[in-house]
């Protein structure tokens, strides 16, 4: 025997062999979703963080300041020389399952239209429950008043509303889409 063969340490490295690439190199297909997914992802929470949507336009810095450029008695002024109009044209809300709907301003009497579809869970009926809540909205007297209680997979409900005078918004319980139709009367 020879002392070549039995030469204890470690075996030699394979010469020519390049270097092996980096992960972001060897996938760069994947590196670019995974940066948009997170880049969509940034975008979606600053959102969320940011709160709801102004419709007005106006940063709030710029209402604060308007609003106290306007002498109190200028405002006052014009909220009485506003007229009193009546709601012509009728209120829709909508949505799906379990919600509490924006308010809406109204004066005078109403029918409320409530429409549900597709109110099955499991394949059995469900709750169409809607509770309307605002100044006086039931008989004058409360605040809350039931509008539909029903059990059913869809169908068309109505429920006078009389005297109303200010917000109002209405919670509804379903498993289904729905519609809340508030016509004038």
């Amino acid at each position: 025997m020879t002392d070549q063969y039995l030469q204890p340490g470690p075996p030699p490295l394979p010469q020519g062999e390049p270097p092996r690439k980096s992960w972001i190199a060897r996938h760069k297909f994947l590196t670019v979703l995974l940066a948009a997914l997170a880049v969509v992802v940034i975008v979606a929470v600053a959102n969320a963080a940011g709160g709801g949507d102004d419709s007005s336009g106006k940063t709030p810095e710029k209402e604060t300041s308007e609003e106290k450029a306007k002498p109190e008695n200028e405002k006052k002024e014009k909220e009485k020389a506003k007229p009193e109009a009546k709601q012509d044209k009728p209120v829709v809300l909508a949505g799906q399952g379990k919600k509490v709907t924006r308010k809406a301003e109204l004066s005078g009497d109403y029918v409320a239209r409530m429409a549900v579809r597709g109110n099955l869970q499991n394949g059995v009926e469900g709750n169409f429950i809607v509770t309307g809540h605002g100044p006086g909205i039931e008989s004058g007297l409360a605040d809350e008043a039931g509008l539909a209680n029903e059990i059913t997979s869809g169908g068309t409900f109505e429920a006078p509303l009389k005297d109303l005078d200010g917000q109002y918004y209405f919670s509804v319980e379903a498993t289904g889409s729905w519609t809340i139709t508030l016509t004038p009367n």
